[in-house]
């Protein structure tokens, strides 16, 4: 089943827990496997990548992110084959997994949990448009093709042109979804947070703190009656605030009609838009939120349900 068959609230359910047994089996791995991909997405959001033109320098500064990533993503996916009782300890020809093919390594997990990975890779490449692989599979083979050549770029250099260059960003999001997966098995179903789902649950808590620094509670309260956030149990819609930013900052009337709101083009020119704005600008500790507020500020980015994707509204 692909990505458009699921609905992302219950990508997780045919995840299956382990029985006691394989829980305090488990259990340990599992903590250093989080933990661990825990430590590697705030450190890779607290020092971001910047583009350079010399790919070189660039690639420098992504190797440690590449080369950690590569290891977590393999050793993960290991601990997913172990808990569904594949024998990864014998050699490859043995029919074991006792190798670095990460690709390889993909493609002999459950089929649910693949879903799970090609439906996170989707929205984090949707939101990311720069990353050419369209499929996880293709993103983990293409790793694998190249990676002795990132182990040891620091002494070699690069290559030859076609030198592969994943993409940081995507590895750190593939570990944290495997992450995902692990933790559904060993503790509780507790879903996939996404890339989307991530910006979500930003944007609701500066929301909150710009309602508490606008001095104009009319303000406030027209947002709330407009937009309907408090009747969609929301504070903020995705699409909605993307319009409102591309349009306040490029000075152009609002035009859209977010889930059926009537939203005026003197909406654009609130207070609250102002505050939460310059709150979410102020976020360091999310290079996502900060890729997608410049696309929203710039083509009024977009969330299709229907397709599970981020896409560009160019009208």
């Amino acid at each position: 089943m692909g990505a458009k068959g699921f609905a992302m609230k219950n990508v997780m359910q045919k995840i299956n827990m382990l029985n006691d047994d394989e829980i305090s089996k488990f259990k340990n791995p599992a903590h250093r496997i989080m933990e661990a991909s825990e430590q590697m997405f705030r450190s890779f959001h607290a020092n971001p990548i910047q583009r350079d033109f010399s790919s070189e320098f660039e690639a420098i500064a992504a190797w440690s992110t590449v080369t950690c990533c590569y290891s977590g993503i393999e050793q993960a996916l290991k601990c997913l084959l172990k808990m569904q009782g594949t024998f990864i300890d014998k050699p490859a020809r043995e029919g074991g997994h006792r190798h670095h093919d990460i690709g390889k390594l993909f493609k002999d997990l459950a089929p649910e949990e693949q879903d799970v990975l090609r439906v996170s890779y989707g929205i984090y490449r949707s939101l990311h448009d720069c990353i050419p692989p369209e499929t996880v599979d293709c993103f983990l083979d293409g790793i694998d093709k190249g990676y002795t050549t990132w182990r040891y770029f620091l002494l070699d250099g690069r290559k030859s042109d076609d030198w592969p260059t994943p993409h940081p960003g995507a590895m750190v999001d593939i570990w944290s979804a495997l992450s995902n997966i692990i933790c559904a098995r060993v503790y509780c179903n507790h879903g996939l947070q996404t890339v989307k789902q991530r910006i979500d649950i930003h944007l609701r808590e500066e929301h909150i703190r710009a309602e508490r620094e606008s001095d104009d509670e009319r303000d406030i309260r027209h947002i709330n009656e407009i937009l309907g956030w408090q009747q969609r149990d929301c504070f903020l819609d995705i699409n909605v605030y993307s319009s409102l930013l591309y349009c306040h900052g490029n000075g152009k009337p609002l035009h859209v009609d977010p889930q059926s709101a009537s939203v005026p083009e003197e909406l654009t020119r609130l207070p609250v838009l102002k505050a939460f704005t310059r709150n979410v600008r102020q976020r360091k500790n999310d290079n996502d939120l900060s890729h997608f507020q410049h696309r929203a500020e710039t083509s009024r980015i977009v969330w299709n349900s229907a397709t599970v994707r981020f896409e560009t509204d160019f009208h």
